[in-house]
């Protein structure tokens, strides 16, 4: 199968390697030249596991990407989504998309965009990045830990059980979820990202270096944690979506089965060696707050659901990085079309 990989940073190196190891073919993309160009200098190499992966092709012409593929995977920072969307509808034939992952309305995003171009193709996003990963440098990526499942949704919706058959052939990982709202409400990032980052902002701010779970977190992290999680889950609740909460999706994807929800985050194996950010210009802040908090605020505001916890998170990124995320973040409307 041939895969167009759309973003060279942890996750579609991470992404790119596995597919390699299985041995598809892969197109690796990425718009910025310092990123790209270590790998064509490496000879399309990039090292995974200490064994060398040569990626078929690797450019950043987008076009040439993705010729030929039959799946096109977005594995980029979500404030991309709305930019890319409007280049990739320019070139794109018959293939299937999916958004790894699509944070909240990622798809729907896409959507959009493809209906005003009279496309109709298969856009898919996932609830969660499959890998806990990083790159070591420019042509290197480590695998912390892979999830034990990873829930998948398309547009339209009857189309998810053969995207994950497809990919399931390849990385048995992914769960049929039922639509994109299921996927853009199981955003387990947007309550962990902010939260760990923002209570821990003088250490990332002063680099000091540490673990961003495992010493980021303490008892009171995880109760201000359990809050925000609780706004989502009655946000959820008031478009008939349900989900779970982020103390049982850690032993969903993960297997944790502590009591508290500090511990399974804390004593989490695949968090062990996951190194803070070394500045505050972040995705955990510049993606998780506009992309996946103020969408869920934006739809707790339709149904007249109060938010103060979500609300504080955002507010207070907003001061510190002194732009207004609730005017540049993502919104999305009528999304219970696609339910």
């Amino acid at each position: 199968m041939k895969f167009t990989i759309i973003g060279a940073g942890n996750g579609g190196l991470a992404f790119s390697a596995k597919l390699k190891e299985r041995g598809h073919t892969v197109n690796l993309y990425d718009k910025f030249k310092e990123v790209i160009d270590p790998i064509i200098l490496n000879n399309n190499i990039i090292t995974y596991n200490n064994i060398d992966y040569i990626i078929d092709l690797v450019t950043d012409n987008l076009q040439v990407a993705l010729e030929g593929s039959e799946y096109i995977f977005i594995i980029t920072p979500s404030f991309a989504h709305k930019d890319l969307s409007k280049e990739v509808v320019k070139y794109i034939d018959s293939q299937t998309i999916v958004l790894h992952p699509g944070r909240t309305g990622g798809a729907i995003q896409f959507k959009r965009v493809f209906e005003l171009y009279d496309k109709n193709n298969i856009i898919g996003e996932t609830e969660t990045l499959l890998f806990a990963c990083r790159k070591e440098a420019p042509t290197e990526i480590t695998i912390y830990g892979t999830k034990k499942s990873v829930g998948l949704a398309t547009i339209p919706k009857e189309k998810a059980p053969q995207v994950v058959k497809d990919l399931n052939s390849i990385l048995p990982y992914f769960v049929v979820y039922n639509n994109v709202l299921v996927t853009s409400f199981s955003n387990i990032g947007a309550m962990l990202h902010p939260t760990l980052f923002l209570f821990n902002l003088s250490r990332i701010d002063n680099a000091d270096s540490y673990n961003f779970y495992q010493e980021g977190i303490s008892p009171s992290i995880a109760k201000f944690i359990e809050k925000l999680d609780y706004e989502r889950l009655l946000i959820s609740k008031a478009y008939d979506i349900d989900v779970i909460g982020v103390y049982e999706w850690l032993e969903d994807k993960y297997g944790r089965d502590d009591t508290e929800l500090y511990d399974r985050i804390r004593y989490n194996t695949e968090y062990q060696d996951i190194v803070a950010p070394e500045s505050i210009n972040s995705r955990y802040i510049l993606e998780d707050i506009p992309m996946s908090l103020v969408p869920l605020y934006y739809l707790a505001r339709r149904k007249n659901i109060n938010v103060p916890t979500m609300e504080l998170v955002i507010n207070l990124a907003s001061s510190i990085y002194n732009q207004n995320f609730l005017e540049t973040g993502r919104r999305i409307c009528n999304i219970q079309q696609y339910s």
